[in-house]
């Protein structure tokens, strides 16, 4: 109960965010990229009064771009259902919310939908992170005679998983010992001295080298990545706090370093959870092994984009009854 309760607690962070989805900041699902055309033809074959359920649905960015393909005669009923509390700050103003039934704090394990419900069930980024047979077989089960599954699932060997790695190694750094925010943590007390006109003395001394001895390190470490925008913005927002630092504002600093602690923490589960479900070869197709046994047809391929691996797509239709 406890770890289902930190997950909750730190994916409801990042949803507070505001952004649409896990991957908010590089792949979009509307225009021109792979992901938006996966999903365009998805969209293009739903009935025109099918019943769609979202799962893992996150901000809803699925849901977006699925009211955004909905044609104007159409009337999908769209469900989604997220372990999280999401922020859908873009729903309140949709012409078409209506359609939308949003089940915050819902395990999809446990779906609360009667069998054969949907039409459709989609899910992006989101489906792989539960236990794969219970809820698998909770999209079977709500699934209608002649419904269809589309999903996208983290890869091992994506360009989003290999953006993860980096900076899941970023965070264990700088989390560490001998990471920055421990030795910004132990400059500040000795800054905030020295610049209300104390003398540095030998403790002063020893936290300036180290807070150096790291800037160092994380010059390195940045040089090393592929993807080293997570560093470098906590560079640049630790080094902004200690060199902005006033005497009278220490508290304010530290509590600000405090609260960037707990940001990254998050973010670091976050970052392992990803890592953690992305699938390789033999991992996808256990993975779908119940949808193999309980579909009359199942489709798994890859999405690219150029030389980069984006994800796994996966679709299959009619259930076995």
């Amino acid at each position: 109960m406890h770890e289902r309760h930190r997950r909750q607690q730190a994916w409801n962070h990042y949803w507070s965010s505001g952004v649409l989805h896990s991957c908010d900041s590089s792949l979009s699902l509307e225009g021109v990229g792979p992901l938006a055309q996966f999903w365009r033809t998805v969209f293009a074959e739903i009935p025109a009064h099918a019943r769609v359920l979202d799962v893992a649905t996150g901000n809803g960015g699925l849901l977006k771009a699925a009211l955004t393909a909905m044609p104007a005669q159409a009337n999908w009923q769209l469900a989604a259902v997220d372990l999280a509390q999401p922020r859908m700050d873009w729903l309140q103003a949709h012409p078409r919310a209506h359609c939308i039934q949003v089940h915050a704090e819902t395990s999809m394990e446990q779906l609360p939908f009667a069998a054969g419900a949907f039409d459709r069930v989609i899910s992006q980024f989101g489906i792989e992170y539960g236990a794969p047979e219970a809820s698998l077989g909770e999209c079977l089960r709500v699934l209608s005679d002649h419904g269809q599954v589309a999903l996208v699932l983290h890869h091992a060997d994506s360009i989003i998983t290999q953006v993860s790695r980096d900076e899941l190694q970023g965070q264990c750094w700088l989390l560490s010992r001998s990471g920055l925010l421990n030795a910004a943590r132990a400059l500040l007390p000795h800054l905030a001295a020295m610049r209300s006109g104390q003398a540095p003395d030998a403790r002063a001394e020893a936290a300036r080298q180290g807070y150096n001895q790291s800037m160092a390190e994380m010059a390195h470490l940045i040089e090393s990545q592929a993807a080293p925008d997570l560093l470098i913005h906590a560079r640049d927002a630790i080094h902004g706090w200690v060199a902005q630092l006033q005497a009278q504002h220490l508290n304010a600093c530290q509590d600000a370093l405090a609260r960037y602690r707990d940001d990254l923490e998050d973010a670091q589960l976050r970052s392992n959870e990803q890592i953690e479900v992305a699938m390789d070869t033999r991992s996808i197709e256990q993975f779908v092994a119940p949808l193999r046994a309980g579909l009359k047809s199942l489709d798994v391929s890859t999405i690219t984009h150029g030389q980069h691996i984006l994800a796994w797509a996966v679709r299959g239709h009619s259930p076995i009854r």
